[in-house]
């Protein structure tokens, strides 16, 4: 006779017809199947059930002595899972503090030490080095920031003036000063720029294949602007003709046309004065145009 009972998670079923020769014997089944995961003969009068035991779950209860260690986890401890409890595992031997002083002497040493170079030289797999940089020292390789030019020390003690010079002004709240301050630039126009990859994106049901774009290239044909502007808006745009650059001349003669358009856009805004703000490129620091900048004055 079987007789049929539920365990939380699994079925176990005990042989209950032959209890004068032996206790009983319990099958244990897995909770999502029917695959049989072990016989276990809880008493030693069943040398057949042990041979069945040992035959067919090497792995599970290994020997003689584990099947009987296997049926007092299920008598005594009241189990009812065969899997092993979780442990600690092996203690680490390599994440030592003297491995992590090390990394950290040879990243402070080299700062574009890669991590299969500290692997190699600390004696240590690439995981563990990955790990000891990004987890234990809380390291981030990032990429050098590009920068427009190399100041000179003169350069960056000046920035650094104005800088302090603008933020006193602030700082006293002075009237209009965001009003007052109209900077330019310049830049090309091109007589046809295509579309960037992203501009020419379309929306497709999943799955299916992209558009084809063919590869397109500027206009070789451009001209130069000039554009000046100011909180309230453009105030002034300039183009040169043809596909001149702009000289000491020309931004001389830009200057004259911007002061027109102020007079004439900003009229009665500006009594104040005008802080201008531009580069300093040589058609922009050069003598005449700090002659025709004075003049303004």
């Amino acid at each position: 006779m079987r007789d049929v009972r539920k365990v939380p998670g699994k079925t176990v079923q005990c042989l209950t017809g032959h209890a004068n020769r032996w206790a009983k014997t319990c099958l244990i089944l897995s909770p999502l199947s029917s695959d049989l995961y072990a016989e276990v003969a809880l008493s030693d009068a069943a040398p057949v059930w042990s041979e069945l035991t040992l035959n067919f779950y090497p792995s599970l209860v290994g020997s003689r002595g584990g099947l009987f260690n296997l049926c007092s986890w299920f008598t005594e401890e009241g189990r009812d899972a065969i899997e092993d409890d979780l442990r600690a595992g092996r203690p680490a031997t390599a994440t030592t503090e003297g491995t992590v002083a090390l990394v950290r002497n040879l990243v402070e040493g080299d700062r574009r030490i890669t991590i299969g170079r500290t692997g190699r030289t600390a004696g240590i797999s690439l995981h563990l080095a990955f790990g000891i940089l990004h987890e234990t020292l809380g390291l981030g390789k990032l990429s050098a920031r590009w920068v427009l030019k190399a100041l000179r020390e003169e350069q960056l003690v000046r920035r650094v003036n104005l800088s302090r010079e603008l933020l006193t002004k602030i700082e006293a709240n002075e009237t209009g000063l965001f009003d007052r301050i109209v900077t330019g630039d310049e830049t090309w126009i091109y007589q046809y720029d295509p579309e960037s990859k992203i501009q020419s994106k379309h929306w497709l049901p999943r799955g299916s294949a992209g558009p084809v774009k063919f590869k397109a290239e500027r206009s070789a044909r451009k001209v130069m602007a000039t554009i000046f502007w100011d909180s309230e808006g453009v105030i002034l745009t300039d183009f040169l003709e043809g596909e001149r650059t702009v000289t000491a001349s020309s931004y001389k003669a830009v200057l004259r046309k911007l002061n027109t358009a102020l007079a004439r856009k900003r009229c009665g805004e500006l009594h104040l004065g005008v802080l201008f703000h531009h580069d300093n490129a040589p058609a922009h620091s050069s003598r005449t145009v700090r002659t025709v900048l004075r003049e303004f004055r």
